[in-house]
């Protein structure tokens, strides 16, 4: 186990890794890594330093997968986007002093109509709701501001902080960047809009298959072209050779002379009847084709 550890942290310190060998790895050191969280309580830092892979939104993905056999983030928001209508109504229900500071937080779903919005500004408002501050879990900061606030973060036992960018305008902008603090190290960071990332890649797909589309039209339409150049040389060759045989069909000039010099001779009316220049001239035709034909 603690071989494929280090063939594990191998594989991250190298610029260009290989994500498939990297789930391998993760998956073969899942018992010795479930062992020390458990037994050995190490600290954040120390766990980092032994196990840098984890520390990916992927991965942690991955081993609450492991876990509890269940995604974490389509999860998450299935369930907060399938409670959120009982929510409102029970915010909307609510009095007093959290009452008003919930329907302030829940202006901005009067303003536009995004999902991110909506799932953001219904989480703050169950903070408030359970009688809970936000910003002890929450820290938001300006883009200008965030190198100030990361001394306050080493201070912060747990906490996710959002950087927006200063002079953002509109209920939708969304972060910066996004990060989770445990015990004063930031444990991830560039996390961004999850949902936002997840459309950002299904867009990726998208983009990709109607690249796969239009090069199957390209590929059928070339297949197409050649078709039609194949039937058009085929039909100018059948054409061709129609010309030739109209053209064969004209009797030479020594037919006229050999059927005049038949009709001259006498007939025998007791012996077989012979067929006629008319009768005879299609046969005649018939013989100079095949010729020309076996000739060709």
């Amino acid at each position: 186990m603690e071989q494929i550890r280090v063939s594990l942290l191998s594989e991250v310190k190298k610029k260009n890794n290989n994500e498939q060998t990297l789930r391998r790895l993760m998956d073969l050191s899942f018992a010795l890594r479930r062992q020390e969280v458990v037994k050995e309580s190490l600290l954040i830092v120390d766990f980092m330093s032994r196990w840098p892979a984890l520390f990916h939104e992927n991965e942690v993905c991955a081993e609450f997968a492991w876990i509890t056999t269940v995604a974490l983030i389509s999860k998450f928001f299935s369930k907060l986007d399938e409670h959120t209508p009982s929510l409102l109504r029970i915010f909307a229900k609510r009095g007093g002093a959290q009452g008003r500071r919930i329907k302030k937080l829940l202006v901005p779903l009067t303003k536009c109509a995004c999902i991110n919005v909506k799932r953001e500004r219904v989480l703050k408002a169950l903070f408030v709701y359970r009688n809970e501050d936000s910003d002890n879990l929450i820290k938001e900061y300006m883009d200008v501001d965030f190198s100030i606030a990361e001394t306050a973060l080493k201070e912060v036992v747990m906490g996710v902080f959002v950087i927006r960018c200063e002079g953002g305008e509109g209920c939708e902008d969304e972060p910066v960047d996004v990060g989770v603090v445990l015990e004063g190290v930031t444990a991830l960071e560039g996390l961004g809009n999850s949902m936002g990332q997840q459309q950002s890649r299904r867009d990726k797909v998208r983009v990709l298959s109607g690249k796969r589309q239009e090069a199957r039209r390209d590929r059928r339409k070339r297949r197409d072209e050649e078709v039609s150049e194949v039937c058009l040389f085929l039909l100018l060759y059948v054409s061709s050779c129609s010309v030739e045989n109209n053209d064969h069909q004209q009797p030479p000039a020594n037919v006229p002379e050999v059927l005049s010099a038949a009709e001259d001779q006498p007939r025998d009316l007791d012996g077989p009847v012979s067929p006629s220049a008319d009768e005879r001239a299609p046969h005649l035709l018939k013989q100079l084709d095949c010729d020309e034909i076996t000739r060709v």
